[in-house]
Order: C-alpha cells, then sequence, then structure tokens
C-alpha cells in the first residue's frame, strides 16, 4: 500500500477523525490555559489545518466518483433494458410467426 492510499484510508476513518479532532481541541485547549507551550498549539492547529484539507479533497473526490459511478450504473441497466425489450420483441415475432 503506498502512502497515499493510506493517507485516503485514514482518512475516511470516523474513528481519526474523531480522535484528530479531539485532540486538536484539547491542544488548543491547553494551550489557552496555558498548561502547553503556545508553539505546541500552533503546531496542532497547523497539522489539524492540514488534515482537514486532505479530509475535505478525500470527501470531494469520493463524491465525484460516486455519482460518476451512479451515472455509469444507471447507463448500463438502460442498456440491459433495451437489450431485454428486443430480445422479448424478437420471441414474440418468433410466436407469432409459428402460430
Amino acid at each position: 500500500m503506498s502512502v497515499k492510499e493510506g493517507l485516503i484510508q485514514l482518512s475516511g476513518n470516523l474513528r481519526a477523525a474523531t480522535v484528530t479532532a479531539v485532540s486538536t481541541g484539547g491542544a488548543g485547549a491547553a494551550s489557552w490555559l496555558d498548561f502547553i507551550p503556545d508553539d505546541i498549539g500552533k503546531l496542532g492547529v497547523l497539522i489539524t489545518g492540514c488534515l482537514s484539507v486532505v479530509l475535505i479533497f478525500t470527501w470531494i473526490r469520493r463524491g465525484f466518483y460516486d455519482k460518476t459511478q451512479h451515472e455509469l450504473d444507471v447507463r448500463l441497466k438502460e442498456q440491459q433494458i433495451e437489450i431485454n425489450q428486443s430480445v422479448l420483441e424478437d420471441v414474440e415475432e418468433a410466436e407469432e410467426s409459428t402460430v
């Protein structure tokens, strides 16, 4: 598995998103309460921003993929219906010609 695939899989994981959100909130609160230095809080915000951008692009990309997949499925089903209808018409014509 490549790094890109790992990041995409991680970004789609609800548990990873929850841990990221809680740790970011904790780092922000600890920085605000002066439990940790401001630099660490700023680093946490920077990392969170990067992760948020990755999540946003991943979900947008997944949405486009799902939409395209749905459109292809609809086209395939329409073609199957047309084929089934033409076969049914051929069978009906063959039955009429034999009667």
